[in-house]
């Protein structure tokens, strides 16, 4: 939802349009830094007072792990800036885009059932679960993976979000925060962390394992889940309340998760499916930021333009010929009327073109045509004629040793021979 579109700054981060409001606080328009095209997170309040959940969030080493890390298939992390009592999360903006959560919900819409095509559902999951193994490998867990996170954007990438706030509240909960902080996780949070153990990448695990239950089945875990046998015992590994028997991270889900579905004979969806099942096909209104801000000053600016009548709409329809086609192709090309022209609009005068003034203001003729030679109307200097024998054979040019040199007159027999 859009609104507030007056510009606020906290803590040097300038906020403007409020695009959305989710759990974790309202997101805007943002630039930082002279950095453009920005998404700026001002946090809940609400969740601020959780002493756990604000230390973790503004950490420096957290924020600097998580700014570091970089993979096509998740949101960057620009900076965290805290001023008095607020604290915005900054990050790139992504255009357009659906959240998985969304398309769940268009699915119930359409159906009962709620159910994500096999294709798209796994090319949701192969995305985010090759997102959180580039995290695991960096030493990172998300810890709050749910559907709301999971972006699609407008060239059909899919990208995972809230990093360094999923963080912050899986820490809170393993700390003993309060359960309205994280009632908008149930079903994904793992069982280890509201018991107070300390997150591990298991958690990811369980909480995409969850995802893949919701997407395939249309409902949140617990349940059953009727799918192809190999995804099926993947999936409900993936959600084992027991640590020991899931998979350890994202990387262990990944090789399996390839395997069930070369076993099932699972095919993934490609971008322009996923585009048109998020409902994003290119409209007028993919445009970025900058784009937005050139078209305002444009339409704010004093320049008219004036549009012209195309030579289409000035020529005259030609007469229509009785003879065949040779006979209407040699009359389209004598008629001048078909050739292009630029008139002078009222009160304008149209520049000349220099080279053209040249050419015109050259006496020589030009090139005669192959057809009908003139040596005189050529501007090609003549042929260059060398002196030939009797029998008409070129002679070739002396070379230097043939040429017969003379001593000067009162030479010493020295300087002869030598010269």
């Amino acid at each position: 939802m859009a609104g507030q579109a007056a510009e606020q700054i906290i803590a040097g981060v300038v906020l403007s349009e409020r695009l959305a409001v989710t759990m974790y606080g309202a997101i805007h328009r943002a630039s930082f830094g002279g950095q453009r095209n920005l998404r700026g997170l001002v946090v809940d309040p609400r969740m601020l007072e959780e002493d756990a959940f604000r230390v973790s969030l503004t950490d420096a080493a957290n924020i600097a792990a998580v700014t570091r890390l970089e993979h096509p298939n998740i949101v960057p992390t620009v900076t965290v800036e805290s001023g008095g009592p607020d604290v915005v999360i900054v990050t790139r903006g992504v255009g357009r885009y659906v959240t998985v959560q969304d398309l769940i919900t268009q699915a119930k819409a359409r159906s009962k059932s709620g159910k994500l095509s096999l294709p798209i559902a796994a090319l949701i999951g192969k995305s985010v679960i090759e997102a959180l193994a580039a995290a695991h490998r960096n030493g990172l867990i998300h810890g709050a993976v749910h559907p709301r996170s999971v972006l699609i954007d407008e060239d059909g990438g899919v990208r995972l979000g809230d990093f360094i706030s999923g963080r912050a509240l899986t820490t809170a909960v393993a700390q003993g925060a309060d359960s309205s902080l994280w009632r908008g996780l149930a079903g994904y949070i793992a069982p280890e962390l509201v018991v107070g153990e300390d997150p591990t990448p298991a958690v990811d695990v369980f909480a995409v394992g969850a995802m893949l239950f919701t997407m395939l089945s249309g409902e949140v875990p617990p349940g059953s889940l009727r799918v192809t046998p190999a995804v099926e015992r993947l999936v409900q590994r993936a959600l084992d309340t027991d640590v020991g028997r899931r998979y350890r991270s994202a990387t262990d889900l990944l090789e399996n998760l390839l395997e069930a579905m070369e076993d099932d004979r699972w095919e993934l969806a490609d971008r322009g499916e996923l585009i048109a099942e998020a409902g994003l096909s290119a409209t007028d209104e993919n445009i970025d930021d900058a784009t937005e801000d050139l078209l305002a000053s444009l339409g704010k600016s004093d320049m008219k333009v004036t549009t012209r009548p195309s030579s289409f709409e000035l020529t005259p329809p030609r007469p229509q010929t009785t003879g065949g086609r040779l006979d209407a192709l040699l009359s389209d090309l004598g008629d001048e009327t078909g050739l292009t022209h630029v008139d002078e609009m009222p009160g304008q005068k149209l520049r000349r073109d220099p080279i053209s003034d040249i050419i015109r203001s050259d006496p020589r003729s030009r090139v005669p045509s192959l057809d009908d030679p003139d040596d005189d109307d050529t501007p090609l200097p003549p042929p260059s004629k060398r002196p030939s024998s009797e029998d008409g054979m070129m002679i070739p040019p002396k070379r230097r040793s043939d040429v017969v040199r003379t001593p000067p007159r009162g030479a010493t027999a020295d300087e002869a021979a030598a010269f």
